[in-house]
């Protein structure tokens, strides 16, 4: 066990008021199911209506070639999480698939800027040598961090990521020249 940052948290300003106010309860892991409780790790009991499952999901590609992208235990190689490393021209990017901790928009309008630049031709992907390692130690620095599990697969830092592909289209802000032109916006 990694600690409690090798979990994502749930983001939402309105679930701190409705545990205060009991509309919510904080419980352990569910040890069982009867017709109408759920018995706790802990012993308690609580009458249930209903039980949602949100155990997450998989994605995978089935129109593609599993040699163009291919999914292996909600695992997909991608180059920066946008490019399939094994193509020849960049034809094809992927936008979207990760899981930040932090808004998924803004990130994924930062790839989509990148990919049509690439597109375009105005950007350049490296060898696909060079892009597998970084896929390789991307991977291997994530699952340092994170636990090991099925939801655990796109995950990224968000600001972390967010500078690498501002650096990419070259919309990263210089913060140290920001804080002397205007040290309020810095």
């Amino acid at each position: 066990m990694r600690g409690i940052f090798s979990q994502h948290p749930t983001i939402n300003d309105d679930l701190p008021n409705r545990i205060i106010s009991g509309r919510v309860l904080v419980k352990p892991n569910v040890r069982s199911f009867t017709e109408t409780t759920a018995i706790f790790e802990d012993g308690s009991v609580e009458e249930i209506d209903f039980v949602v499952f949100a155990t997450g999901y998989t994605f995978s590609y089935p129109f593609l070639d599993e040699s163009v992208v291919k999914v292996e235990k909600n695992q997909v190689d991608l180059y920066k999480l946008v490019f399939p490393p094994a193509m020849t021209h960049p034809t094809l990017c992927i936008i979207g698939l990760m899981q930040p901790l932090g808004a998924i928009m803004p990130l994924s309008e930062l790839q989509a800027r990148w990919a049509t630049r690439v597109f375009k031709g105005d950007a350049n992907l490296p060898s696909t040598a060079d892009m597998i390692t970084d896929i390789m130690e991307k991977k291997e620095k994530m699952s340092n961090r994170y636990d090991k599990s099925q939801r655990n697969t796109i995950q990224v830092d968000y600001i972390a990521y967010a500078d690498e592909l501002a650096d990419l289209i070259g919309a990263r802000p210089n913060l140290k020249s920001l804080a002397l032109r205007d040290p309020r916006l810095a």
